[in-house]
């Protein structure tokens, strides 16, 4: 056969779409797996890449598998648009650092699926406390920033929770009922 026909690619990627799906998927890393088809064309190995790369945004769109995290941000405390917008990449990059500790996995599906995050309100501290609470009690990572009070909140105020990533499913059993800030 020959390898430069589009039939021969199509085969070498159904071969590589089961060992995706095998335990290799688990051992190498895409890149690896790429390095290791030798004798395959630049053109090919880019091509086997991207498809691959695709599987795995295909698994993002179905909305039941989609991988997200909520920045829940606090109304009481009357922040400026720059204070919020700050306070949520401490919530983000907070919970970064956690799960790259505690769990790379998640980590990576939710980079997989892109990253998104959906910013929300709450009322105030009570309602915080209990949206962090139930979040837990499913399993859902949570993260609270507590603000340094140099600016506009005082010391120690609890200004945003990011609750997940976690499946959309489960994270909007915890925050679907908040207002889009």
């Amino acid at each position: 056969m020959d390898p430069d026909t589009d039939t021969g690619t199509e085969i070498r990627l159904k071969i590589i779409q089961i060992f995706k799906n095998s335990v290799i998927k688990i051992c190498l890393t895409y890149e690896t797996l790429c390095e290791k088809l030798i004798r395959y064309s630049e053109k090919e190995k880019i091509l086997i890449k991207r498809r691959i790369q695709e599987g795995d945004k295909r698994k993002c769109t179905n909305i039941k598998n989609s991988i997200h995290k909520v920045l829940v941000v606090r109304q009481d405390l009357k922040m400026a648009q720059g204070k919020i917008a700050s306070q949520c990449a401490h919530a983000a990059t907070g919970m970064y650092a956690e799960l790259m500790q505690s769990d790379r996995y998640l980590l990576r599906q939710w980079e997989q699926c892109g990253q998104p995050k959906i910013v929300v309100t709450c009322k105030n501290q009570q309602e915080m406390n209990k949206l962090k609470e139930a979040a837990e009690n499913i399993g859902l990572p949570t993260f609270v920033v507590a603000d340094a009070g140099r600016t506009q909140v005082a010391s120690g105020s609890r200004t945003v929770l990011a609750v997940g990533p976690g499946s959309k499913s489960a994270v909007d059993s915890v925050t679907g009922k908040q207002r889009l800030l």
